[in-house]
């Protein structure tokens, strides 16, 4: 009898210790490979990060692969199937050539490390994905501000997985953050005659932002607290969606850093139609009564070819097409188009420096680039500069970064937005900083908290990190980048324009730029 009960409550005993350990287990599993089910009945399964308790879901198709007879059309939706997909990769990056690559590796070099640490992603046209990273049990009908971000790499290079822009870190602050892919370049941005749309890699990025609206609930997101942030040109997408009439009202707020060059002059689509004929040219032997359908069926790396030597010298961005953008944009649509629009705003210190050839004069500059009236009040103004090189970046990074962006900045505040206007000067502390400076892209390594092995980082690039970050997502969930456990960022008012400085100290004055804003 007493054998009997001893097996009886070792027997109980190792029932409750599997049920402890399934349970464990399973609790481990879901951890491990979290699951995002869509409403349609498909599920991806991701990865969970314990160090940042947050989960991701990479590679999530918004759109039909644009290939074959969809190149050069509008985004098509992407039905789901009832299946139990792995998103714990990256897609390909959108196709394009060695530009942005060519870029890091320059980045690398100039703070003497090897650009064989630089790797290029494969790219194709079956490109249209996005990458999700949210804070770990986020449960349905939950509601987080998010985060959509548009890299950069002036319309024609760049990837929405470069590793500035991991989003785990940004993620664990209470958002959700979603890197998103658009197309590139000839495929991205092409003006024919033949052809009814000419911005596609635009309308891919809207098309994006309805894929989350239309899954906000899944997500965990509130679709009235979504932020566009973008930089360089990613940025001026957020301001070009802002004047769309199909995207205007997916967002609320615009996270802009380094941009503003892209709304100086917007042109219209017939304005490249020679240029696209010209391309058609370049890949077509004979004449062809429907030539954009061969072009269809052209092998990409042909396409990219061919478009590298047409449009060498071209600058891709979206044109008034009386589609996705109005037929014409002035002050006063542009203005209504901000209306209700939060904005967090700023640019970097040096943002042109690395692009400047040492033995460049500034004589020379200021006479190809500045009308003549204004050349000898700029000179007068750079009087103090050490050299040529330093005064032509000031120009060039107040005339294409600063000048925009304060335009911009003066015109949301005048619709009714709150604006927040910074100042990027952190520079790196090793031999070749001065070379460097606070170069184009230098903030986003503290935004996303993800410093590069060959960046030389030390604590107060870490602490200038945690606090960048807590001002970025104090923005995106209220509006306001300030706490009480930070310094004071004043607001950019109409009449006092603050500009907030991020560097080694902060403080805040009028932007170092505005004087030369008037001659530029």
């Amino acid at each position: 009898m007493i054998m009997w009960l001893r097996r009886k409550i070792v027997l109980v005993f190792l029932c409750l210790f599997v049920l402890f350990v399934t349970s464990v287990f399973a609790d481990t599993e879901s951890k491990i490979y979290p699951k995002l089910t869509l409403e349609s009945g498909a599920a991806y399964l991701g990865l969970f990060d314990v160090k940042t308790n947050t989960e991701a879901f990479l590679g999530i198709p918004f759109a039909v692969p644009p290939v074959g007879s969809l190149r050069w059309s509008p985004p098509k939706p992407f039905v789901e199937s009832n299946e139990i997909i792995t998103a714990q990769s990256f897609a390909p990056a959108c196709m394009q050539g060695l530009h942005i690559f060519n870029w890091y590796k320059n980045v690398a070099e100039g703070f003497s490390s090897d650009p064989k640490v630089i790797k290029n992603p494969y790219s194709s046209e079956d490109c249209l994905y996005l990458n999700i990273w949210r804070p770990s049990g986020t449960k349905e009908g939950e509601k987080l501000p998010a985060i959509i971000y548009i890299h950069g790499g002036s319309n024609k290079g760049g990837w929405s997985f470069e590793p500035n822009y991991i989003g785990d870190n940004l993620a664990k602050h209470g958002v959700v953050v979603i890197t998103i892919a658009y197309r590139l370049g000839v495929f991205g941005y092409f003006s024919h005659p033949d052809l009814r749309e000419a911005n596609f890699g635009l309308l891919d990025q809207i098309h994006a932002v309805k894929w989350i609206h239309k899954h906000a609930k899944e997500l965990g997101i509130d679709t009235s607290n979504i932020a566009i942030m973008g930089e360089s040109a990613g940025a001026s997408a957020a301001t070009f969606m802002a004047i769309s009439p199909i995207a205007r009202k997916l967002f609320s707020k615009i996270i802009f850093q380094s941009g503003g060059f892209s709304l100086s002059s917007i042109a219209s689509k017939s304005d490249y139609h020679e240029l696209g004929i010209k391309f058609e040219k370049q890949l077509l032997t004979k004449e062809s009564k429907n030539p954009v359908t061969e072009l269809r069926y052209i092998d990409a790396k042909k396409v990219l070819a061919a478009a590298e030597v047409v449009y060498r010298d071209h600058f891709f961005q979206p044109v008034i097409d009386q589609n996705s953008l109005f037929s014409e944009v002035t002050s006063e649509n542009f203005e209504m188009s901000l209306l209700s629009k939060d904005l967090l705003i700023g640019s970097n210190e040096n943002e042109w420096l690395m692009y400047i050839d040492e033995n460049q004069d500034l004589d020379d500059w200021l006479a190809t680039e500045v009308r003549e009236e204004s050349r000898l009040p700029l000179k007068a103004l750079l009087k103090e500069d050490r050299n040529d090189l330093e005064a032509i970046d000031k120009l060039m990074s107040a005339k294409i970064f600063a000048c925009p962006s304060l335009t911009l900045a003066r015109t949301t505040r005048a619709s009714g937005g709150k604006v927040w206007f910074y100042q990027f000067n952190r520079k790196r502390i090793n031999d070749v900083s001065d070379r460097m400076g606070a170069y184009h892209g230098a903030e986003l390594p503290y935004v996303f908290d993800k410093h590069d092995d060959w960046l030389p980082t030390v604590d107060i690039d870490r602490s200038i990190t945690r606090d960048m970050q807590k001002y970025w997502t104090n923005f995106s969930k209220y509006g306001d980048p300030n706490s009480k456990t930070l310094s004071a960022w004043p607001m950019f008012e109409k009449t006092e324009q603050l500009v907030f400085y991020i560097g080694e100290k902060y403080f805040s004055k009028s932007h170092i730029s505005e004087k030369f804003c008037e001659y530029l």
